[in-house]
């Protein structure tokens, strides 16, 4: 490409996700459509839950507050003209867990109803959890978060649901009997898939 050609710059852009203080980390996002008109983003937002994180205070000047197992909850924005604005942000699911929750996932049933999934870390290397809710309404409400995984390091990726043209369901995940950062123990980690015939 010849040097004086101009580049080229988006149509439009946003932040919907700014860093702050009380939020200093954004990521794990997916973009779902709610219906004609609106689009809902839905993302690991980080949060504060200790003075040094707000006042950056700690290890490298709070680089050291940056890590996986930071409290972190799962918030949405709507969007009503194709991402060009969003609104104001709203909780989709709470941190319930000892660490935080993670890895959005979100499909529509056959019957309309979506269904949400995610991460719940109690432990790092030892227990991590698959839970799955409901919401009638296009996420207005929600059904409570049950696990569809069992015990020990299970593990999903954000919006990597997909269904397939049979109908089936499927939901990718990785799973560990022996997690841990040491080369040998990655080994140890198996891809495995969930799948419905009938919207779990």
């Amino acid at each position: 490409m010849p040097s004086n050609t101009p580049l080229l710059k988006p149509v439009f852009e946003s932040i919907p996700c700014p860093w702050t203080p009380e939020n200093p980390r954004h990521d794990h996002q997916l973009i779902f459509p709610l219906d004609d008109k609106r689009l809902m983003l839905v993302w690991c937002e980080y949060y504060a839950a200790s003075p040094s994180v707000v006042e950056r205070l700690g290890p490298e000047e709070h680089g050291g507050q940056q890590h996986d197992q930071m409290p972190c909850r799962l918030s949405a924005r709507i969007s009503r003209d194709a991402g060009r604005t969003w609104g104001h942000r709203f909780i989709v699911q709470d941190n319930l867990w000892k660490l935080n929750v993670k890895h959005p996932n979100l499909i529509r049933a056959g019957s309309g109803e979506l269904l949400f999934f995610c991460t719940g870390w109690n432990d790092f290397n030892r227990d991590r959890r698959i839970y799955m809710k409901r919401s009638p309404d296009d996420g207005e409400t929600w059904t409570a978060p049950k696990p569809i995984s069992g015990t020990g390091f299970h593990c999903l990726n954000n919006d990597h649901i997909l269904r397939l043209s049979s109908g089936r369901v499927l939901l990718p995940f990785h799973h560990s009997d022996d997690f841990g950062f040491e080369p040998e123990r990655y080994e140890s980690i198996e891809s495995w898939v969930y799948y419905s015939d009938d919207d779990f």
